[in-house]
């Protein structure tokens, strides 16, 4: 049978404690010593509902049993006719209210997220056919916005696609196919997490736009009366490098031109809308409706027949390109402070390559002593690249090694290629060094499943070598790039104002070598002071148009005219590097640099 017998043993000082969840009969409640059985006599307590109270005047607790009988419900509990879920406070009254709905419906959906609006689409699927094995094919895609409460608001843009592709350039609007972005906001303050922009601040020296994977932080405060001060922090992964090409054009050919990296590399992939073009000093929009459209992944341009190409076609293209050589990271700082009319601002910039490659080939130690003896001339960074093989490959080409005395008493070892299975166990990457100043020259006319290379003997006059390729790899070392700039602005009037700012650059062309560094470091300065001369005359002008060449144009309405005065002085070190060009594109041709 059940009893509604309850024996606790409690470890009690002042205070209340729990006996039950039901309500407890007050006059069933024995206090009694938990090792003798005997009932203390003298110890005060009293019941509420389902708790024992004690009033001690020692400190010090002691250990009781208590033994009571419970009734089957509890006299205590809350009831409530009316689900507070319901009520929505109204907050535009001048006495606050609430209202109530009690037929109101939970949102519908598999999930539950109270205030905030969520939209997307989850999908597998599989394919098969008589030509290929089975695929799973995954999508994940998922939109949200709202708020979470506390004042702190969510934006969110999540996608994932099993098989990671850009978008094509053919377009004005990109569609990110794999991203990841996270916002949380509240009052000024935002945080974002995930795939995001970097763009430049308001500043002159420092120019950048960055798609980063990390973190970011903004914050501003309030104006009280002691000016408005904000600031910006990020630090994430930089998964590009900046590139500009100066895109040699031809005559009645609108592409697709191949664009280049920043060390000369031809096979690059471009960072989905991270381009700007620029055609005779004019900014270009994306699409093939417009003016241009471009493979990101085969890395060229080509324009529409809106834009015709000439041979005076002035086209410059800048972008960002993926570099997997080394894991690059990236930190940013903003700062500004404003009041009435001043302006203070100071900007961090740190990006910098770590000392671990990362890439398909790992640095081998004898690779990072060449790094480290190379200092910053980086084109004698070459390493041997050829290679022995265990067994013959018939579908490879493969070299011998042969010992020879060429003209000039110049004693080597050359390859020479070869199918004997026996001798012929020896690979090479050929690298392309320039006409002249390499050993080997390609041979068209051996036939083999990969390019063959031949050894060609040196000028006997001048003993120069008369190849273009050698068997070398060129080695690229981490860099390290930093600048800091601090300025301030104060406007006189509204039609004057004076800038200043001060800019200072680090750059580390080779982080394994401590050599050249004398020219790592440079400065910069830039100034400029604004005025603005109204040329409207008192009482205005009539807005109507002369009637004639002869009627007197002094009468037209001049209340728009205006006379800008610009000038500006510049200083930059001879070791300064800006992170990215930040003058117009057309600097240097307008001022004929």
């Amino acid at each position: 049978m059940l009893s509604n017998l309850r024996n606790r043993i409690l470890q009690v000082q002042n205070g209340c404690y729990d006996l039950d969840s039901l309500s407890v009969i007050p006059a069933s409640v024995s206090v009694s010593d938990p090792a003798t059985g005997l009932r203390m006599e003298g110890l005060l307590y009293h019941i509420d509902d389902n708790r024992i109270c004690f009033a001690r005047s020692d400190t010090s607790a002691i250990a009781v049993q208590v033994s009571f009988r419970v009734m089957p419900y509890r006299l205590g509990a809350a009831l409530f006719r009316i689900d507070t879920v319901q009520l929505t406070r109204i907050e535009d009254r001048v006495i606050g209210g609430v209202t109530y709905n009690p037929y109101a419906q939970a949102p519908d959906g598999p999930l539950n997220f109270g205030g905030l609006d969520y939209n997307g689409s989850f999908a597998r699927g599989l394919s098969l056919g008589n030509s290929q094995d089975l695929v799973l094919n995954s999508s994940f895609n998922l939109q949200m916005a709202g708020k979470l409460g506390d004042g702190i608001e969510i934006l969110a843009a999540i996608t994932d696609e099993n098989i990671p592709l850009q978008p094509e350039g053919n377009t004005r609007q990109l569609r990110e196919f794999d991203r990841v972005f996270v916002q949380l906001s509240k009052d000024k303050g935002r945080l974002i997490a995930g795939d995001y922009d970097l763009l430049r601040p308001n500043s002159y020296f420092m120019n950048y736009f960055k798609r980063l994977q990390g973190l970011s932080f903004r914050i501003e405060s309030d104006d009280k009366g002691m000016g408005v001060w904000g600031g910006d922090a990020g630090l994430a992964i930089s998964r590009g490098q900046f590139a500009r090409n100066q895109i040699q054009q031809q005559e009645g050919n609108q592409g697709p031109y191949r664009l280049r990296g920043s060390q000369g590399e031809l096979f690059i992939i471009v960072l989905a809308g991270t381009e700007k073009v620029w055609l005779d000093g004019k900014l270009m929009e994306r699409g093939i409706e417009t003016d241009y459209i471009i493979d990101y992944n085969r890395g060229e341009i080509t324009f529409t027949n809106r834009r015709l190409i000439t041979k005076d076609s002035r086209i410059i293209v800048e972008f960002e390109y993926a570099d997997q050589s080394y894991l690059r990271s990236l930190y940013a700082f903003n700062a500004e402070y404003r009041r009435d009319n001043t302006r203070f601002y100071a900007n961090v910039y740190n990006q910098q390559d770590s000392r671990t490659s990362t890439g398909l080939n790992p640095l081998t130690p004898e690779q990072r002593s060449i790094l480290r003896e190379a200092g910053d001339d980086l084109r004698s960074a070459l390493s041997s690249s050829i290679d022995t093989v265990p067994e013959f490959l018939p579908f490879r080409a493969q070299y011998r090694l042969v010992d020879t005395l060429a003209v000039c008493g110049l004693r080597d070892t050359v390859l020479v290629f070869s199918t004997d299975p026996v001798e012929a166990r020896f690979t090479a990457r050929f690298s392309f060094v320039g006409p002249g100043r390499g050993n080997y020259a390609l041979d068209p006319g051996t036939v083999a499943n990969e390019r063959v290379y031949r050894w060609v003997e040196p000028d006997p006059l001048s003993c120069m070598p008369r190849g273009d390729f050698e068997p070398v790899i060129q080695l690229s070392a981490p860099q390290q790039q930093q600048l800091f700039t601090l300025g301030g602005e104060h406007r006189f009037s509204k039609q004057s104002a004076l800038r200043t700012e001060f800019a200072l650059s680090r750059k580390d062309l080779n982080r394994f070598s401590t050599l050249d560094s004398e020219d790592d470091i440079g400065g910069a300065f830039f100034t400029s002071f604004r005025h603005r001369i109204p040329l409207s005359r008192a009482g205005g002008f009539s807005r109507r148009p002369p009637k004639s060449q002869t009627e007197d144009f002094s009468r037209r309405d001049t209340s728009t005219w205006r006379l800008d005065i610009d000038a500006a002085y510049e200083w930059l070190q001879r070791n300064f590097k800006p992170l990215n060009p930040y003058r117009d594109p057309e600097f240097l041709r307008d001022w004929s640099l």
